[in-house]
């Protein structure tokens, strides 16, 4: 589809196919053979947001005389919280100028208004395991992860937002994990006992789950989705991987809990995700996303984080998984900080960026 105008023109659209042929054209992919797959998926879920009467969402693309020049969507996801509080959010933001960023982000605060939403971040690529959350400043030559944004090292949307008046909020780190073995977290208490669960038990489960999350994340953090959601999300994630790939029966062994041995209190998680861009590419899944550690409060400081991070390399690897990565580590978390970057080596960070609309 060859469209042009003579003037810049900013487009609200809902055809997918259109979308497709704009994605096509302008969507940064640092590995090229991944793009069609990126494309099919988020079209899809595109798709289906579009066909929930309720769920608000627009796509905007720019065309000028060249041709397609710019991407923004930006929604409402009843799920999507910043510290607690209901926001709007763009994503897979695309803008080859200043002045088409600018009148693609007009176009989404616009649907903000009439939407009463005040608070607008971004960039929030949803579905956040496919494009991640933020906008990548460093760590350009890694090798792309599921879950984890990325954008052209020569792009100059940052700079352009905060042209506009949006500020960096909040910024995430991953790191490499180095340490095979902690100080601490050698041998367990006896009153617990490690478990994994299969797909099916998992999600039988998944209220216990929830409970050790509630308990576990202190913070008010700047970028959530509420628990049931995420949940869902990852057992989706995990229904991806064939059974083949298991060595344990049907045991998902990116999911590692801890039980208390007398009551099978779950105390603890440590909830890994496999990189499926190498499933996608039909490569074997070597790479491991370390997305979420759940330690309940009273249970803390008992060398339990790293047992979860050993049993998670041990166990991992009877797979073949060889490289894990801590991912979305908020800068200000300082208890995350503290106790997992001296084992680890920074290689990428990305920002959030916030604007109040008025």
């Amino acid at each position: 589809m060859n469209m042009k105008f003579k003037s810049l023109e900013i487009i609200d659209t809902t055809d997918i196919l259109l979308i497709k042929d704009a994605l096509d054209d302008i969507l940064y992919v640092p590995n090229n053979s991944l793009k069609p797959k990126i494309i099919k998926e988020l079209t899809e879920y595109l798709e289906l947001k579009f066909s929930q009467n309720n769920y608000k969402i627009k796509t905007f693309i720019a065309l000028n005389q060249e041709g397609f020049c710019g991407f923004v969507t930006c929604q409402i996801e009843p799920e999507y919280k910043s510290r607690g509080y209901e926001c709007g959010s763009f994503g897979w933001l695309n803008a080859k100028t200043y002045e088409v960023c600018k009148k693609l982000m007009t176009a989404c605060e616009i649907f903000m208004k009439q939407n009463e939403i005040n608070l607008f971040r971004g960039n929030i690529n949803f579905p956040k395991d496919l494009g991640g959350m933020g906008i990548l400043t460093y760590g350009f030559n890694e090798q792309m992860l599921y879950g984890i944004p990325f954008n052209s090292p020569d792009s100059k949307i940052l700079h352009y937002l905060k042209q506009l008046g949006y500020k960096v909020d909040a910024e995430y780190l991953c790191a490499k994990i180095l340490s095979h073995t902690w100080k601490k977290g050698k041998h367990l208490d006896n009153s617990f006992k490690i478990k994994h669960y299969t797909l099916k038990e998992m999600r039988n489960r998944k209220e216990d789950i929830l409970s050790l999350a509630r308990n576990s994340f202190r913070n008010v953090m700047p970028d959530s989705t509420t628990g049931g959601h995420r949940f869902d999300e990852i057992m989706e994630i995990y229904s991806r991987v064939p059974n083949s790939f298991y060595k344990l029966n049907d045991t998902i062994t990116w999911a590692h809990f801890i039980v208390l041995k007398d009551t099978d209190e779950i105390i603890a998680s440590l909830l890994s995700l496999p990189d499926l861009y190498q499933f996608y590419l039909n490569k074997s899944i070597t790479r491991a996303n370390v997305d979420t550690v759940m330690v309940k409060q009273e249970f803390s400081n008992k060398g339990i984080l790293s047992s979860l991070i050993k049993i998670n390399r041990f166990i991992s690897g009877l797979n073949g998984v060889d490289y894990f990565e801590g991912t979305t580590i908020w800068t200000k978390n300082k208890d995350a900080i503290k106790k997992i970057i001296p084992h680890c080596e920074i290689n990428r960070k990305f920002v959030v960026v916030q604007k109040v609309i008025k």
